[in-house]
Formats: structure tokens, sequence, C-alpha cells
């Protein structure tokens, strides 16, 4: 039977958007078609109260059943028979509901109909705030296997996965300052967020009328610089936990500094470790503490520079085989941060390599520093030997004898130096007959006799 209604603009828009979504309905996809053939379940809350009990809506004749969904409301509301929700002291007693779930078989769902639990993806997108720019999870050493590994980043993409060793001290008021519970277990999460947006905790998305609010339940934060700064460093305390655990927490310390953009706390920082440097010598922060500095602080970061500088005068290279021994030891760091931190001590190594052409020209067959032996030439006699290098000597132009006048002429102008700097007279005459050479090796690399001289004459700057 057909009627005619009057109906409103936005009814008639309504009506029809409805009438066209189900012709475009695609029947091969036999799992959304079944899927719109349910009947769905439907709450309504006005302010903190819930209007009328559970409305079954068959989404076959969803216009209908809405528009009859819609009266009901109204007759609800307009009699007043609405249901209070649970008391404010029932809200902030969590435990309370724990054990009145309402049972799967009283839902009338089928165990097919279940949904898979959220991916990572949703829970970024629907939990986590807009400003959180990375989750890093910190997991105990003892609690690593490789199936656990595997299982995290497939589970977790994007997420920073860093072991730790020895006892990992929680941070409370850190946690706090962002509003945010600390977690239980083993593992942590540290959130880090832009400086301006730490207020922003409590703005976050909607939440529903029966929630817990997590600002709630936490202790009212007090400003998070000057907790940092009074409470979060702290001398290193053997009892407490090992030297390199510390250090780890200073360069995690200083990855919120940074983002807080809080210059003065990464000054303070910097002392402590410094401090802790020369109060406790013979011992290098762990490779992988320094490189995770490296993959965390930006390049112009103090601590970062410092850690370049004592790698580069205390640390060798020597200590293994190749560069695989060195990166197997360096556990999930990022190989950025690996080059960024060897292009460091390259610069500053760059600066005390001496001998410019002279080493590499007298270095010509075969190459001999400490462990390292290379050669070049193999030479089946002292004759053929003396052929591969008469050949040098005629390509590079006699340079070797150069380079040796000027490498005699440059030790000379440092002993002279030195003895003037102890008091001594001054040598009147230059014994090598020929122009006294440049001091030091940055003089060296800017004479024009090396086809070399205008390399390596940038310095490190910090």
């Amino acid at each position: 039977m057909s009627m005619q209604v009057v109906l409103s603009p936005p009814e008639f828009e309504l009506i029809a958007k409805l009438r066209e979504h189900k012709s475009k309905l695609d029947c091969n996809h036999h799992e959304r078609v079944r899927l719109l053939h349910q009947t769905v379940h439907l709450n309504t809350y006005c302010d903190d109260r819930k209007v009328g009990g559970i409305l079954a809506i068959d989404l076959d004749n969803a216009i209908e059943e809405f528009a009859l969904a819609a009266l009901s409301i109204q007759q609800t509301i307009l009699s007043d028979e609405w249901q209070l929700d649970p008391t404010d002291e029932e809200d902030d007693d969590v435990d309370s509901v724990i054990g009145q779930e309402m049972p799967l078989e009283d839902t009338g769902i089928l165990d097919d109909e279940i949904s898979e639990p959220p991916s990572w993806t949703l829970v970024k997108e629907e939990v986590l705030p807009d400003y959180i720019d990375r989750v890093c999870f910190s997991i105990q050493q003892t609690e690593r296997t490789e199936a656990r590994h595997d299982e995290l980043e497939k589970r977790f993409p994007d997420v920073d996965i860093c072991y730790i060793d020895g006892h990992v001290a929680p941070q409370p008021t850190l946690l706090k300052a962002n509003g945010v519970g600390l977690p239980k277990g083993a593992a942590h999460v540290l959130l880090l967020g832009g400086h301006d947006e730490w207020d922003a905790c409590s703005k976050g998305r909607a939440m529903s009328p029966n929630s817990v609010k997590v600002q709630d339940k936490v202790e009212k934060p007090r400003p998070a610089r000057e907790q940092i700064s009074s409470e979060m460093i702290g001398t290193f305390d053997p009892d407490s936990m090992e030297l390199d655990a510390y250090y780890e927490k200073l360069v995690d310390l200083c990855v919120v500094a940074n983002e807080m953009e809080d210059e003065e706390l990464q000054e303070k920082i910097l002392c402590q470790w410094q401090e802790t440097n020369y109060s406790h010598t013979g011992f290098l922060p762990d490779l992988s503490i320094a490189i995770k500095a490296f993959q965390m602080l930006p390049t112009g970061s103090s601590l970062r520079n410092w850690i370049t500088i004592t790698y580069s005068y205390l640390w060798s290279t020597a200590d293994c085989e190749s560069f695989e021994e060195f990166t197997g030891e360096l556990g999930d760091i990022k190989m950025e941060a690996v080059a960024n931190f060897l292009f460091g001590i390259a610069k500053i190594r760059c600066c005390l390599t001496e001998g410019l052409d002279l080493r590499i020209l007298e270095s010509w067959c075969e190459f001999s520093l400490k462990n390292d032996h290379f050669v070049f030439h193999k030479h089946g006699s002292s004759a053929e030997r003396k052929r591969c290098l008469a050949w040098r000597d005629k390509i590079s132009g006699n340079m070797l004898k150069q380079e040796q006048r000027l490498w005699e002429n440059m030790q000379l102008e440092e002993a002279e130096e030195t003895i003037k700097k102890l008091g001594g007279g001054k040598r009147k005459n230059n014994p090598v007959g020929r122009a006294r050479g440049p001091l030091g090796k940055k003089r060296l690399m800017n004479s024009c006799s090396s086809p070399h001289a205008t390399r390596g004459r940038k310095r490190t700057k910090f």
C-alpha cells in the first residue's frame, strides 16, 4: 500500500541516502551482507543518566527501526522514567564492577561473531593522543627471547624495543607529570610528545559515561620540569643499580629534556655524566648506550658530543675483529645511529692521524700499524720491489723525498717551539738547507706540495 506523506528536507535526504546505500550493496561480499542482516543493540544516554533499556534495531528494516527507537527515546524522556547510573563512589572504585560483567551467553552474540582483538594501528588512532611522536618498550634482558622479539615487532610496528640490563628504577614522577599511570611488570612504556602538549592529556578523546577517567585516579601533577630537575637526577648509587643502567637512565632523561627543549636540564645531565666518568674511572659505558644517544638525540646535543670525544680518545676499535662482531654486540640499535657514532669518531681521530702523503707513499707496497697489516703488492724478490718503488717515484714526481724534507722541517719547528716554551735558545739556521716547513699538521695539510692539501681543513666543532 502506497501513501503520500509530507517530509521535511532533512527527512527526505536521510531516506534517500539509506535507499541509495541499500541499492549499492554488493551481494558478492557475503560476510558484509550477513552482518547487515544482524540485530544491533542501542544504549542511549543523556548527560550522566541512561535513557530507557537496550533497544534492538533490525538492520534489515533500519529506517523504520531507528524511527521507532527515536520515538521510544522521546517518550521515555517525557515520562521521566530514567535509570540512574551507578553512584560517583562506585565509579571511583574500579574493583566494584569486577565480576558484574554480563556473561557472553546472555548477550545474544554467537561465538563466531566475536570480533578480533583491536590492532595496534587502531589503538594508536583511537587511544593515543595525536601529539605522541613515538612509543618505546623497555624490556629486561632476562625476558628477551627471539620469539618474543619477533612477536613484538609483528604486533607493534614502528615501536622502539630496547633491552636493558639490571634493575630499572620506576619513574613515577615523570609519568605522573604526564597524567599517565605507571604500568606494572618488567616492561614499561615511555611516551614522548611535544613539550607544549603535556597539559593536553586531560583533553583527549570523548569517553563513554561509565569510563573511569585516568586523571581522577592519579595524583594531580606538579610542573614536569620542577619534578625532573629535583627528583630524577641523582648521583650513582652502586647499591641500587649497575653503572651501565645509570648511564642509560641519564640518556633516557636527556631525551625527555630535549623533547621539552629544556637546555638547563640537559646541561645538568651532561654535568652528572661527566662527574660519573671521572668518579668511576676505568669504565666506559657500554657501546649500545653510547650509540643509543646518537639514535635518540639530535646532532647538536652536548651529551652526544661529549660521548663522541670520550670514545674518540678512550675507545679502541681493536677490541673487535670485524664490523660484524662490532654490530653483533649492539642489540637492536639502528644502523643509522651506528653510522653517526662512527662518523663522529672518525672526525675527531682524523685530526690526530699524522703523516699525510708521506705515510701513504711509504706504505706503497704494504702497511703496518699495531694489529693491522695490509699487503698491497706481493714481490717475489728485492729487485721486483725496487722496480715497484721506482714506478711509484715516477708517477708521483718524486714526491716522497719532498714530503720527507717537509716532515723533517716540521719536526724541527716543533722542537724549537718546545725549547722556547721551556726557556731555551732559538735555532739560528735551518740545517736541512731549505725553507722551513709549516708547524703542526694543519700547516702541513695546507702546503701546496701535496695534492691532498685541501683535505681535512674543517675541524670538529662542539
